[in-house]
């Protein structure tokens, strides 16, 4: 009796080391793991202007995406202050005619911006 209950003793406890290295390599692929940041994918400006008249002011507009990002600001700047300067908020004024180029830049993710050329008219349109 003592060799059968050796065996089955070590039977035992295979199959509960078994299990338990089952149930450990288990993960659950579903599971949001915390502090996992979301990086921007895309700027996109949705305003759509071409030109704009010197005194003039107007809000530009941009989407970022996705929502989920940890920050959604973006850094704006102009191509040429002397004709055009966009501040902190995106709001873009014109100072003289001639052309400027805008820039919208993912704060989060520096790769990702978008542009948009504007033509600054001697007047007001």
């Amino acid at each position: 009796m003592g060799k059968e209950l050796k065996m089955k003793r070590m039977t035992s406890l295979v199959l509960c080391v078994t299990i338990l290295l089952m149930l450990l390599s288990c993960s659950n692929d579903d599971e949001v793991v915390p502090n996992q940041e979301v990086t921007v994918s895309e700027v996109n400006l949705t305003t759509q202007l071409s030109s704009i008249g010197v005194g003039e002011s107007v809000q530009l507009e941009v989407n970022v995406i996705p929502k989920e990002a940890g920050n959604l600001e973006v850094f704006w700047s102009s191509t040429n202050e002397f004709v055009a300067t966009v501040d902190e908020t995106g709001v873009l004024t014109a100072h003289a005619a001639g052309e400027v180029r805008v820039f919208a830049i993912s704060i989060d993710n520096p790769k990702k911006s978008d542009l948009l050329d504007i033509r600054v008219l001697k007047e007001a349109l």
